[in-house]
């Protein structure tokens, strides 16, 4: 995958490094969807270990899927957690003839959880998602929701 720009990257800020370290504290964040509108609906912190990002994170507007990115106040990236269809819109189908295929449909309602580790400086996340497309390809990912991880209610919230 070394033309993606996925692979490790030797000059990597010293942020990204951090979130290369396990951690044992966490936060799982609910997500709630009904078509195109998310929210993050809960934050609960565990006791639990969270598995480091693995590699050099992926890019929107030039790498297709779905993922999930902390930032700090400064918007600065410090995680990335990469997801598997989260708002369930693809789903692979078995025509005799013609054998297996993916079929892509708009997103319909449901939740999703994502266990992140529980970072001091992180302030927001970001959710990314590829748009549906009648392609065999996935399109460039975009942001489709940013949710502040530190309101003074202590509830999650959306940004802007």
């Amino acid at each position: 995958m070394s033309d993606m720009g996925w692979r490790d990257d030797p000059g990597e800020p010293r942020e990204q490094e951090r979130a290369r370290q396990p951690t044992r504290r966490a936060l799982r964040l609910t997500f709630e969807f009904d078509g195109d509108n998310v929210e993050l609906a809960g934050i609960q912190r565990l006791e639990k270990l969270v598995p480091p990002m693995a590699a050099s994170p992926p890019e929107a507007g030039r790498h297709g899927g779905e993922w999930l990115q902390l930032h700090d106040s400064e918007d600065r990236l410090l995680f990335t957690r990469l997801l598997h269809d989260p708002l369930r819109t693809r789903v692979e189908v078995h025509d005799p003839d013609t054998g297996p295929s993916i079929v892509v449909g708009p997103p319909g309602r449901g939740t999703f959880d994502v266990l992140v580790p529980d970072l001091p400086d992180a302030a927001t996340v970001v959710l990314y998602a590829s748009p549906p497309s009648d392609e065999r390809t996935l399109r460039p990912a975009e942001p489709i929701g940013r949710f502040d991880l530190r309101r003074s209610d202590g509830k999650p919230g959306s940004g802007p």
